[in-house]
């Protein structure tokens, strides 16, 4: 019986043990429930806040936009009144025009009249038969003019003068001394030395044949910097290189500035008299006997 009774209690105590383990379980799962009740309370009151505000906003816009945007006013029955008198009903004050202006009658449109259309090509009636009739008149022609050509006589003979400041004028005098036959050009090319003279000379003497004349004046620029030996040269290689024109060369003019003693004239007889022979062996090209005196210069001497 003892064995008996101890199994029971035995047994008992292991439920009671099971029935407990069950309560506890029960009332974690009651805590959680709770708790997660409370959270959601929590967030419908917030959202019930939210949703109170969003109301009082959008009542406070729509209050704005009635005040901004007026209401349309009601249409004025014409039984009722008339326009002149919703006019005058208003708080507006009618103010006369300073000036009258004329009233323009915008209603009635202007009436134009149809133009009637006319063949224009209907002869009139109150034409007289002496006008339609054709009538001559006496034209007199003028005899026709034949216009000839002249026969202008051109220069068959070219005379060019290319030089220093000592040639100034020369030209202009000698086209006035020359016929018609000649034609005459000056290059003056004041302070030049033989070598800008002579390659202005390359190109004018280009177009020209053995009637046409060449005068070349220079010398006295290149005698005055020591380089009469390079001035002879050049004239030399001129003369054999243009052989089918008449070349005419003026010698270097004597210094009045200068002693007649002096270095600088001394060269300039040398340098002549070396011209004076290279025209002796070449028969066109000429040398010119100047026989100028001091009256013939300027003051300075030049």
């Amino acid at each position: 019986m003892a064995s008996v009774k101890s199994v029971e209690s035995n047994g008992a105590k292991k439920k009671v043990g099971n029935f407990r383990d069950n309560v506890n379980l029960t009332c974690l799962c009651c805590v959680e429930l709770r708790d997660e009740l409370q959270r959601v309370r929590c967030e419908l009151k917030s959202v019930m806040e939210i949703m109170k505000v969003l109301k009082e906003d959008q009542e406070q816009f729509s209050c704005r936009v009635d005040s901004v945007i007026p209401k349309p006013a009601n249409k004025i029955n014409s039984t009722s009144t008339t326009s002149c008198d919703a006019f005058y009903s208003s708080d507006w004050n009618i103010v006369p025009h300073g000036k009258s202006h004329p009233k323009i009658d915008t209603i009635t449109p202007q009436q134009f009249k149809i133009p009637i259309v006319v063949n224009r090509y209907v002869m009139a009636e109150n034409i007289d038969d002496d006008i339609l009739a054709p009538s001559f008149c006496n034209i007199e022609r003028k005899p026709k003019v034949k216009h000839v050509k002249s026969n202008v006589r051109r220069a068959s003979k070219k005379i060019m003068i290319i030089g220093d400041s000592h040639i100034r004028g020369c030209a202009a005098n000698l086209l006035h001394m020359s016929d018609e036959s000649f034609e005459v050009m000056g290059k003056v090319m004041p302070g030049a030395g033989l070598l800008n003279i002579t390659q202005a000379a390359y190109k004018e003497i280009s177009e020209m044949n053995f009637k046409d004349s060449v005068v070349i004046c220079g010398g006295s620029n290149d005698i005055n910097k020591n380089e009469a030996t390079k001035g002879l040269k050049l004239i030399t290689n001129f003369v054999l290189q243009h052989q089918y024109t008449n070349i005419i060369l003026v010698p270097a003019l004597h210094r009045h500035d200068l002693e007649k003693s002096s270095c600088i004239n001394r060269e300039i007889q040398t340098f002549n008299r070396k011209l004076r022979k290279l025209t002796k062996f070449m028969s066109h090209v000429k040398l010119l006997d100047i026989a100028l005196n001091r009256e013939d210069f300027t003051r300075h001497g030049m």
